[in-house]
């Protein structure tokens, strides 16, 4: 397979997928988790503080704005963000933090054991 082709074909499966109703559905400066806190949603973060595309002041910020919105206690109930030193966006040359993310949120979700 040539790389056009491999470009092509990878262009219609992109076509096919759903496109996002509104702006406003994948707005990264929108905090009002309300809907989603109210449904019972859990939200796990993490961010290397190493990371050079992803700012963990700006995703501080964000964490500040869903809990000014929300309030301590459900911020709480349904949010958990961690930042990890010396990693990097996705993996690390310094530090390679390797941890099982999705049994850490079945088990907080399923049985209400903190993943920290």
């Amino acid at each position: 397979m040539t790389a056009s082709s491999a470009t092509t074909r990878f262009q219609a499966q992109l076509a096919r997928w759903p496109r996002p109703v509104s702006r406003r559905r994948h707005d990264t400066q929108d905090t009002d988790l309300s809907g989603f806190a109210v449904k019972g949603g859990k939200l796990l973060m993490l961010t290397g503080m190493a990371d050079m595309l992803i700012s963990t002041r700006e995703t501080e910020r964000y964490v500040a704005g869903i809990r000014s919105i929300l309030g301590a206690a459900k911020a709480d109930a349904c949010l958990r963000y961690y930042e990890i030193p010396a990693y990097q966006h996705f993996s690390s040359t310094v530090f390679d933090a390797a941890w099982d993310s999705l049994t850490a949120f079945e088990i907080w979700v399923e049985k209400g054991v903190d993943p920290a």
